[in-house]
């Protein structure tokens, strides 16, 4: 995140950043305990931390795009926090949501191979 705000020449503090981490979506309860790890080890550090799931579950990019609306922020990073790294298409769709109402959106892919690629 702090690469992101760098190399976009965002000089905010991170107490006037916002993220969302959306992860891919499963019916595995470690992947949601996993997201929810990654989301309140960032709490404490930005000034809203929220979450949202590609698919499958609950809530869906729609919904976590209306929550960071009703947040207000001067900047989002949204973090894509994917198992495989080959929805490349997700960018797209992210942006499309996210440009409809926030002035800066600068995004940042984290990504985890699997155990198998390493």
């Amino acid at each position: 995140i702090a690469t992101t705000l760098k190399e976009n020449k965002v000089s905010l503090s991170n107490n006037e950043v916002d993220v969302m981490v959306i992860g891919h979506g499963s019916k595995d309860p470690n992947a949601q305990r996993s997201l929810d790890y990654i989301v309140i080890e960032l709490n404490g550090s930005y000034r809203n931390v929220s979450r949202c799931w590609l698919e499958i579950e609950q809530p869906d990019i729609f919904e976590g795009i209306k929550k960071c609306e009703k947040d207000n922020p001067k900047v989002l990073i949204i973090v894509f926090y994917f198992w495989l790294a080959q929805n490349n298409f997700v960018e797209a769709i992210i942006m499309m949501y996210a440009l409809c109402f926030v002035t800066q959106v600068h995004l940042h892919f984290l990504t985890i191979k699997s155990c198998s690629e390493r």
